[in-house]
């Protein structure tokens, strides 16, 4: 296995704890349309896999005319009330500036519209992260490798010398598929068996483990925190 060179984050569940204000913005919408809305751990097992499919999965059978509607409403609200209760995860912060003082390239790749993501990324992040993207229309979204791959060439490196963080199924299939170390993060959204089952070489249960699993392997020790 090569050093690691960089790492990719998810965005929602893994950088950030987004839920409750995701949760506001999709019921938002649903009531514009007169849609059942939904509790908070009801959408949590929604996200992750793009606007899209949040919107068909909250509304299911909701007309064409409705989809994209929805979809609009969410994005303006989000746009202006992503913040309110949105908050890095504990750790995350010190984690990316270790990470950066090692010599390490940061990137992100979320299934959230790329809009959404910069309005998000800076004011809470700033500049540390080197190459970021999100869903771009015309382009697949995760699991497809599309936009990892993209992100990795941007960074001048391999995808063996990449590992990717998420807390998904979503975002292990997409290690898989673009061929970089995938790392679990179950602080997140799904279970460890979830993102065990869809591929996660490593599983973190906090930040820190990410340090951990990082000099385990750019030490070429073989070991597995996820045992």
């Amino acid at each position: 296995m090569q050093k690691i060179k960089a790492v990719i984050f998810d965005l929602d569940g893994t950088l950030l704890n987004s839920l409750e204000d995701l949760a506001c913005a999709m019921n938002y919408a649903l009531r514009a349309y007169n849609y059942p809305e939904h509790s908070v751990e009801e959408i949590k097992a929604m996200v992750g896999s793009g606007l899209s499919f949040l919107v068909k999965s909250a509304a299911p059978g909701c007309t064409e005319d409705d989809f994209i509607k929805m979809k609009s409403v969410f994005i303006e609200y989000y746009n202006k009330n992503s913040q309110k209760h949105t908050k890095p995860y504990g750790g995350i912060i010190p984690l990316l500036s270790e990470l950066k003082s090692m010599g390490i390239k940061l990137g992100v790749v979320t299934n959230k519209p790329d809009v959404l993501l910069k309005n998000i990324l800076t004011p809470i992040f700033g500049d540390i992260f080197d190459a970021v993207t999100g869903q771009i229309d015309g382009l697949p979204t995760k699991p497809d490798p599309t936009l990892t791959l993209s992100l990795i060439k941007k960074m001048g490196i391999d995808p063996c010398e990449c590992a990717f963080v998420g807390d998904s199924d979503t975002d292990m299939q997409t290690a898989v598929n673009a061929g970089v170390l995938p790392i679990g993060a179950a602080w997140g959204y799904r279970s460890r068996d979830i993102i065990s089952a869809a591929g996660a070489k490593y599983i973190a249960d906090s930040p820190d483990d990410i340090l951990n699993i990082l000099r385990l392997v750019n030490n070429n020790v073989n070991h597995s925190v996820k045992d």
